[in-house]
């Protein structure tokens, strides 16, 4: 299986990622354009091709980083003896959606980003390494699936026949409730009532469904 690898920045890619990263949440991914980073960063138009080929290349590596910040939360420090896997499994997520709730311009990112790339991703090689890294997050041995396997393994949660179906489905819902709730909070508040409640609900109601 052939690995691909995101390549080796030096301190001017990185300039031009944190440049990037700041436009895009600013203004959004469509209405950046490479000569705006390139201004904002102070160097030619050709220097910045020279290390980055388009935006979009650029938006990989952003929403590598972001989505890596969405599910990296540490709870570590609140985890006590005695806990259920259910409970420390139950405690990540709140504590990774108590996250997107605080960095809204994220979620907006990564909803623009899903949008742009809706169908197939361009072929190149930092599109195939942000595949490649959505998969390893959600492997055996990475946070929140440790915690899942550990309900599974002390019966705090239910046993499926394919046990990680429901930890897919409970983590892409609550993403895809946090991309249409939390960028549009307002109009939810003004049409419903509620906004990022739904949020809170939603994973309360997700997790229930699994303990045992």
């Amino acid at each position: 299986m052939t690995t691909f690898m995101f390549r080796k920045l030096d301190s001017l890619d990185q300039t031009i990622l944190d440049t990037s990263r700041t436009l895009f949440m600013e203004n959004g991914i469509h209405a950046t354009e490479m000569k705006n980073i390139a201004m904002k960063c102070k160097i030619g138009r050709s220097t910045l091709y020279r290390h980055f080929t388009s935006k979009e290349q650029i938006a990989f590596y952003i929403a590598d980083e972001i989505v890596d910040q969405l599910f990296g939360t540490d709870i570590t420090p609140l985890i006590h003896s005695g806990m259920s896997g259910y409970e420390k499994f139950s405690l990540k997520l709140q504590s990774d959606l108590q996250y997107m709730k605080d960095h809204p311009e994220q979620i907006r990112f990564l909803d623009e980003f899903d949008q742009l790339f809706s169908g197939d991703y361009p072929d190149m090689p930092e599109s195939r390494k942000y595949e490649e890294n959505v998969a390893r997050r959600t492997a055996k041995e990475k946070n929140p699936y440790i915690y899942y396997r550990e309900g599974l393994q002390d019966g705090s949660i239910r046993k499926a026949e394919d046990e990680k179906l429901p930890f897919l489905s409970i983590l892409h819902s609550i993403l895809g409730l946090a991309q249409r709730i939390i960028p549009r909070q307002q109009h939810y508040e003004k049409e419903h009532g509620y906004s990022t409640q739904l949020l809170d609900t939603a994973l309360s109601l997700l997790l229930d469904s699994i303990k045992e």
